[in-house]
């Protein structure tokens, strides 16, 4: 082998690993900007988690709250009933006027307004007897479901419907003391 052959082999081998050691420079350079930037992107990504999920916490924070204002609201609400009563045998419904206190105090209720006289200031409206029981929201539920009222609403209600006549309403309002 002659000395421009061995040159021209020893050139073309230094070429050849010249270009592999670039080249593995360059992959390696490469390489490191693509893992500092899937580092960059999960730091944000992290961060966004994290603040969803602060915002996510923050929101059923408020989310209780609003509903622990909202039981506590409802716990002072009363339930007030306004009933025009036209009694038409004042001796049959004794009985079951005399019942309706009871029961009603029993659960916590009382009657705000009990018949008395009445002053129309708006209207033509002509009732004939006003009573205003009311009750908080709880002894509203639990009254409601008292064997006593659903006694008094199967038994009573055609025999009521014979002494009288009624218009009633019920509204939520604020608890009176």
């Amino acid at each position: 082998m002659t000395i421009r052959t061995q040159t021209l082999l020893i050139v073309t081998v230094l070429l050849v690993a010249a270009v592999l050691a670039t080249a593995g420079v360059l992959g390696w350079r490469a390489r490191q900007a693509v893992l500092a930037e899937t580092e960059a992107q999960g730091l944000v990504i992290a961060r966004l988690l994290s603040r969803g999920a602060a915002f996510g916490a923050g929101v059923m924070n408020d989310v209780e709250a609003a509903i622990g204002e909202q039981m506590v609201v409802e716990a002072k609400m009363a339930a007030y009933f306004i009933v025009d009563l036209d009694v038409h045998d004042p001796a049959g419904m004794r009985e079951y006027l005399e019942r309706v206190p009871g029961t009603l105090a029993k659960y916590g209720g009382r009657y705000i307004v009990r018949g008395g006289k009445f002053e129309i200031v708006e209207g033509n409206w002509q009732p004939s007897r006003v009573v205003m029981p009311s009750s908080s929201s709880r002894t509203r539920s639990r009254f409601s479901r008292s064997w006593e009222l659903r006694l008094s609403s199967r038994a009573w209600s055609t025999f009521f419907s014979a002494c009288s006549s009624r218009k009633r309403c019920a509204l939520p309002g604020p608890m009176l003391r």
